[in-house]
């Protein structure tokens, strides 16, 4: 398990700390487990998922001894399920909540997800996260992982440093081009309620990339070579998965300190996180194609250049004839728009401080080296 520099804000309260996360056997919820085990080493950490991972694809070795010593723990459970949660919830008894259970796009496409079972995950599931958070006494404290899609109601839209405070507006946005960004937008305005008991923080997360990715790594490594849509020098935040787990960490701190012990809370408010180092984004493919392609000092030389109009003007005429295709106009989007963001809130705030450029080739590494080895 990779170190992390001490960080400030540590709560006071570190003894008999119990923690559930919801989602931990994903990419960002396997980051929030690490760090959680380097920062609280004596926190004991329920996993909640809707299947266990299995041994062959998810890291146990890491966890071995804190399994054995009963300070980590898994449970099958949906969050649409209220029965499912109040029964964990009820045993556990737990005094801090990170709330990481989603669908994302690429995991709705493969499972054929329409939009309402999308909304049913991640509005509704978070709905009764939130619910049974409330009605359990113990519960101080709820850390949601978000996504910077939440202020994006059309996926053509430039976001250049964008800031919380600049883009708060487009949450409230009436039309949405991706359900995805909706049901984020929605289910961050339910965590974020003034009206809540326990204290609540969410964690907007861009382009996540390390173990457990089968998102966007996968993506990018088996797009073609010297083929490029648009001029790929729009700018772009991809962030380590480290990182982004660490922010999520350092959030429960804030929350969990006393007034007294802080500079200012969290509560109620949205982070940006990535690595704040936005880079060309054939500068970031070029990244991971020359880990996967085992040439680290590869140049990948002149592109043929695809314009965008031509290439959308193709998935309409394709979408004329077949209901799904590889690739929606929404995620063409996604890959040619400047989308960076300001993380100095979450600086001054939460103290995080990413680590840079070497963090981010160790995280493209390591989403490589689980991908083949689960490919195999």
């Amino acid at each position: 398990m990779s170190q992390q520099p001490a960080q400030p804000n540590s709560p006071k309260k570190e003894d008999g700390l119990k923690i559930i996360l919801t989602g931990g056997a994903g990419c960002i919820g396997f980051a929030i487990l690490k760090s959680l085990l380097t920062h609280h080493p004596t926190a004991i950490i329920h996993i909640l998922d809707i299947t266990s991972p299995s041994f062959a694809d998810y890291p146990f070795n890491l966890f071995e001894q804190v399994y054995k010593n009963g300070q980590l723990h898994f449970h099958n459970a949906d969050i649409t399920s209220p029965p499912a949660l109040g029964r964990i919830f009820k045993s556990v008894r737990p005094t801090v909540v990170i709330h990481s259970a989603s669908i994302i796009p690429s995991a709705a496409k493969k499972k054929r997800l329409s939009d309402e079972e999308l909304w049913k995950v991640n509005v509704d599931g978070t709905r009764n996260v939130i619910d049974i958070a409330e009605k359990t006494e113990e519960v101080e404290v709820l850390v949601y992982t978000s996504s910077c899609d939440a202020v994006k109601p059309d996926s053509w839209m430039d976001l250049v440093n964008a800031s919380e405070i600049q883009t708060e507006h487009l949450r409230e946005g009436e039309k949405w081009d991706s359900e995805y960004a909706r049901t984020k937008a929605k289910a961050e305005s339910l965590i974020l309620s003034p009206t809540l008991r326990i204290r609540t923080c969410a964690i907007r997360t861009h382009g996540v990339v390390g173990t457990l990715d089968a998102n966007l790594f996968p993506l990018i490594a088996t797009s073609p070579r010297r083929i490029s849509l648009g001029s790929g020098k729009n700018l772009y935040d991809f962030s380590s998965a480290d990182n982004v787990g660490l922010a999520h960490v350092l959030a429960m701190n804030n929350l969990l300190d006393s007034p007294d012990h802080k500079k200012e809370s969290a509560n109620r408010r949205a982070f940006f996180v990535t690595d704040g180092s936005p880079k060309p984004f054939r500068e970031l493919q070029e990244m991971i194609w020359r880990i996967v392609d085992d040439e680290p000092d590869k140049s990948y030389g002149r592109y043929t250049v695809i314009p965008v109009w031509l290439f959308t003007a193709i998935l309409k005429i394709v979408s004329l004839f077949s209901k799904t295709t590889a690739i929606s106009p929404s995620e063409v989007g996604d890959a040619v728009a400047m989308r960076y963001f300001d993380i100095g809130e979450a600086r001054r705030v939460l103290g995080y401080e990413p680590e840079g450029n070497k963090r981010l080739k160790e995280s493209f590494r390591e989403a490589w080296e689980w991908w083949r080895r689960v490919q195999s």
